[in-house]
């Protein structure tokens, strides 16, 4: 057996020599990511894969598509800056990058609020001390890791007499860990009210493969979608997921299996006996068709599963089409389904870019979970659904670029929601709220897909300012929405009890005043109608202050 797992590694590694392929990994927030989007919609054609993180050599066949002389001359300064980071390195090359980033936060009712009701996302929040590590071998291995250093809130949840209970309170600061101001009150060194969030490590990835294929595996930022605020069936809502993704690629189309791991959860609380490697594990199955039909025009096509298993790595989890609709998902307990009851959760997802013209660009995502077809009767799980529309257009100025975005989202009450027995030990969770448990009863429990959760109407408007040659960057935008604010816990049968209608205004401004140094600041000014109690109102303003000071 030893001896054909050595030889299916060297045929592999004698394979992927062969045809190398750049492997650097980019996530859709880092600032090369984003310049080849816009590229591509300056020049009228769709962008790079929105599943990421995604490697050099996808980015560049993203390039092959744009034409130079539809670029002015600021554009096509940026494109030779995007071909030299992406350029091929033949060589085994190191790199690091070591960054001291202090920052204070805001909010009225910092002490009641969860840390979800915050504008900067806690995912989203800089380190105050972070420290990589990159390292390329040719063009065929690329390996990442990174720790962190930060004050965080217990972190989103915790287990309180047998069920989930959300967390209050953020801190006032990525050091309260160190110095804490509470009830007029510094406190150095606080009395363990304020956690430090120092997870070893916070990233750790890995990829290899070539021209046509790659394998990344680790703990990673990851998403599949190009929604600013709503990717409906995989959203980036986590400090990190632990994944391992199977991709092959060409130009017009790209298939790609991710199996992601989440830990262990039942209905109530975490299972006793499963931390970081017990024997219950949730894994999720996804596999994604993204396929461009013209140049201007992409459709992809997810379909994903939930499994809870003891098996943690099971070779049908490999099946391209990993289909299991309805799987032993009954209503109730009989003598047929008393041992064989929810084993699965699946959904299925579309997503579709289109670029009509330069500058102009729409998406739309659906989703459906668990549905039912014709066939079926009310003995199985209700249809369930989330839509997401978006368009963005890109205007460019004499010094500076606008891009004015707006999207709309909603998701029917029962979305990401499924069944949780109450028979005995069969007391899993199959609902689209998975997380990771970070310590002995504290973890980190979100939303896998829309971070808004089931129950939602929302539009947001927005438009993002790019003073490119004063290095600043303006975001503001508006947004109201009615939610349901469904938790965590909530079953199919869980009645809506509650409706509130949210008005927020978020801006934020970059300053990257040199190349090691930037600024930020942030505002934001949220109001809360309680529509099924009209005496109830909550204005809630808040803000943000940073440095950063990298090398």
């Amino acid at each position: 057996m030893n001896r054909k797992l050595l030889t299916v590694i060297f045929l592999l590694v004698i394979g992927v020599s062969l045809f190398a392929g750049n492997q650097k990994l980019y996530d859709a927030f880092s600032p090369v990511y984003k310049d080849v989007v816009t590229l591509c919609r300056v020049s009228g054609v769709v962008g790079p894969s929105s599943a990421t993180p995604i490697t050099a050599d996808e980015l560049k066949m993203a390039i092959e598509r744009i034409d130079v002389n539809k670029l002015d001359s600021h554009y096509k300064a940026l494109l030779d800056s995007v071909n030299q980071e992406l350029k091929s390195n033949d060589d085994f090359s190191f790199d690091y990058d070591l960054a001291i980033s202090p920052q204070i936060f805001y909010s009225k009712d910092y002490e009641k609020i969860e840390q979800k009701e915050f504008f900067i996302p806690f995912n989203d929040q800089d380190p105050l001390v972070y420290f990589g590590l990159e390292f390329e071998y040719g063009d065929s291995a690329f390996l990442e890791t990174s720790f962190e250093l930060m004050s965080t809130s217990a972190i989103g949840v915790t287990e309180e007499e047998g069920s989930y209970s959300v967390i209050k309170g953020i801190p006032l600061s990525s050091f309260s860990f160190l110095i804490d101001y509470r009830n007029n009150i510094i406190h150095s060194i606080n009395d363990n009210r304020i956690s430090v969030y120092g997870e070893t490590p916070s990233v750790a990835r890995g990829a290899i493969g070539g021209r046509w294929m790659n394998v990344v595996i680790g703990r990673t930022r990851q998403q599949m979608g190009s929604s600013r605020t709503a990717n409906l069936v995989v959203g980036d809502n986590y400090r990190f997921q632990e994944a391992m993704d199977f991709s092959f690629f060409t130009k017009p189309f790209t298939y790609s299996l991710n199996l992601t791991h989440f830990d262990s959860q039942n209905k109530n609380g975490i299972i006793e006996h499963t931390r970081y490697s017990g024997p219950k594990q949730q894994i999720r199955i996804m596999n994604r068709f993204d396929a461009i039909l013209e140049d201007d025009f992409r459709v992809a096509f997810n379909l994903g599963n939930v499994i809870y298993t003891d098996n943690p790595f099971d070779f049908r989890y490999l099946f391209p089409v990993f289909m299991s609709h309805n799987l032993f998902n009954y209503e109730e307990t009989t003598e047929t389904t008393v041992n064989n009851y929810d084993e699965a959760n699946n959904i299925m997802g579309f997503e579709f870019e289109y670029v009509p013209l330069p500058r102009l660009e729409l998406h739309i995502q659906l989703v459906v979970d668990q549905f039912r077809t014709i066939f079926e009767t009310g003995s199985t799980l209700p249809n369930a659904i989330g839509e997401m529309i978006g368009a963005s257009y890109l205007k460019s100025f004499e010094d500076f670029d606008v891009d004015f975005w707006a999207e709309a989202v909603y998701t029917s009450s029962v979305l990401y929601l499924n069944y949780k027995t109450t028979n005995g030990e069969k007391e899993n969770n199959y609902d689209w709220a998975l997380g990771y448990w970070r310590r002995l009863t504290q973890g980190d429990l979100e939303w896998a897909g829309y971070k808004g959760g089931p129950g939602v109407i929302a539009l947001t408007l927005g438009s993002d300012f790019d003073f490119y040659k004063k290095n600043i960057e303006l975001k503001s935008n508006i947004t109201i929405k009615v939610s349901n604010d469904r938790a965590y816990t909530d079953q199919l049968i869980t009645p809506v009890s509650k409706k509130y209608l949210y008005l927020q205004w978020d801006n934020i401004v970059n300053w990257y005043y040199t190349e090691i140094v930037s600024i930020y600041g942030g505002l934001s000014v949220q109001g809360r109608w309680d529509l099924m109690n009209n005496t109830e109102f909550r204005f809630l303003p808040q803000c943000a202050f940073g440095v950063k000071w990298s090398i």
